[in-house]
């Protein structure tokens, strides 16, 4: 597990329909780390509060589950983690 801490770019919550036909709901947020150029996707359960946008919020527990969609099947991927060196 690791921590996130970044400010937070957007929320976005979509619903969608389960194979054996009831509803779901899921919810992202993106969360550009300290210092980062780049945005990062968390899934978050939807009833958790994280913050408003523009603030800088810490997520703390975050699990690493690195996938991809091909052809709209999710398929396994790499995760690079790079630890930058300090002077």
């Amino acid at each position: 597990m690791i921590t996130i801490k970044g400010i937070l770019r957007k929320e976005e919550i979509k619903t969608f329909t389960r194979k054996d036909g009831t509803s779901g709901t899921s919810k992202t947020v993106y969360i550009e780390p300290v210092g980062e150029i780049q945005s990062l996707a968390v899934s978050v359960p939807p009833e958790m509060k994280v913050g408003k946008e523009g603030e800088v919020v810490v997520l703390e527990g975050v699990n690493l589950y690195p996938f991809t969609f091909v052809n709209g099947k999710r398929e396994r991927a790499q995760l690079s983690i790079y630890i930058p060196n300090k002077n």
